[in-house]
């Protein structure tokens, strides 16, 4: 176990080391490797496969307000694994309330409990489809596989 004192000479050597690091991965940086690059953020659909479709329906419920998702060409499933030839896509979605993201679905229902929401008045809720095992959203002709649907939660 380090002592006191070893720390104290070792840090100063531990802080340039850090920085030196840094800069090596700065100056070689290329921003054609970016996490925010396209092909890093979005799959464009092949002409070859099948267009995934979504549909979204809210309903009241005795419990507070269900949305249930209807897909065609496209599977909710929570396994990262490689798509087979003969296989659909599969993936996630992702939940955004008000432009905000709220969860990721791996199922057709999300339900807004009626006694622990707080949401009141119209609200946007939008749905985008993503791949697994990168993430990546679901693009067709450059626009991303998304659903929108306003929701009053007031009833």
């Amino acid at each position: 176990m380090l002592r006191n004192k070893q720390i104290k000479k070792t840090l100063p050597y531990l802080s340039v080391t850090a920085a030196f690091g840094l800069l090596v991965v700065l100056i070689n940086y290329q921003p054609t490797h970016s996490l925010l690059n396209e092909k890093f953020l979005f799959y464009d659909l092949p002409a070859t496969t099948p267009t995934p479709k979504l549909t979204l329906f809210v309903e009241h419920v005795p419990a507070g307000t269900l949305l249930r998702l209807t897909l065609e060409n496209y599977q909710l499933s929570n396994e990262c694994k490689a798509k087979g030839a003969d296989e659909i896509l599969s993936g996630h979605a992702h939940l955004y309330l008000d432009g905000k993201k709220l969860s990721s679905l791996f199922s057709s229902y999300y339900l807004w409990p009626r006694d622990e929401t707080k949401l009141q008045g119209l609200h946007k809720i939008s749905v985008s489809l993503h791949l697994l095992p990168d993430h990546r959203a679901i693009r067709v002709n450059g626009q991303v596989i998304q659903q929108d649907i306003m929701v009053d939660f007031s009833r």
